[in-house]
Order: structure tokens, then sequence, then C-alpha cells
């Protein structure tokens, strides 16, 4: 069941970060910003249904806006169950209001041999994990995904 309380809250944010900047501008780090993701670590999850399994942070290779009140985002999710990065990618559209999240486009996670079938070597502050960050930064696009959920 999706957390209502994270979805109101992360809406909110979204509508403030996103409203002082145009179609095409990169989401500046701001306090407003990480609070947006704060929300997000609690709803990400509850939009797949998880239950054994959360997220801890995320590490955000590139945030655009992408029209109002609409953000497009990729980078690593860490799994708070072995501090495990994984890629992650969203597109994240917010009601006009700010009080709810009205679409979305989430992908979560590279297939590996791990718990929930995913990749789990790129290790909190491990080599791996800064070599897949960068891989993301530069434009490098993943195909596969092990969780995807699309609304709106």
């Amino acid at each position: 069941m999706v957390n209502r309380k994270a979805e109101s809250h992360l809406a909110v944010e979204l509508r403030d970060v996103l409203a002082s900047l145009e179609v095409g501008d990169q989401v500046p780090d701001s306090t407003l910003w990480r609070d947006a993701l704060s929300s997000m670590e609690f709803w990400w999850p509850s939009v797949y249904g998880w239950e054994e399994e959360s997220l801890d942070d995320f590490w955000i290779a590139e945030a655009v806006k992408t029209g109002p009140g609409r953000v497009r985002l990729r980078g690593l999710a860490l799994l708070i169950s072995d501090q495990v990065w994984t890629p992650c990618m969203a597109e994240i559209g917010v009601d006009s209001e700010g009080h709810r999240v009205e679409s979305y486009d989430l992908r979560l996670g590279q297939p590996g041999a791990g718990e929930l079938g995913l990749d789990r070597a790129a290790k909190y502050r491990s080599p791996k994990a800064e070599a897949l960050r960068a891989r993301l930064t530069s434009g490098v696009r993943l195909d596969r995904w092990v969780f995807e959920a699309k609304n709106g």
C-alpha cells in the first residue's frame, strides 16, 4: 500500500523545489531538495509494496525539471538492509496544487544473484559504487531493471 503521508510530503516538497526552475534546469542541491529525497525514501518502496526492504539514501547523478511539477532523476538508491547502492531512475509529476503525486515512472536495481534478484556488489563508499555513479553521470543508460512501476 502506498504511503500517502510520504506521498503528500514529497508532492509539497517537489512543488516547492521546482517552482523557481525553468524546464530543462538542473535541480540544485538544497535543504528542500534533500527533504524531498528523504520523503522519497519512504514513498518509493511503498509503491513497490515492499515490506522486507527499504531505502536509506539517494546519491543523485542528475535531476532535471522536465515540465510543470515534473522532475526526472537518475542516480543510486541505498538499500537499507545491507547498505548497498543500486541504480535508480524516476520521472515524477505532482498535481498543480502539490498535494499528491499524479504520475510516476520508477525504475530500480540491476539484475543480479542477490536478495530480491538484485546485484548487491556496490557497497556503501566502495569503488564499485563510485564507478556506477560515474557511469550514470556520464549519461550511460541502463536497459534492464529489476523493479519498475508506472502510473499516469
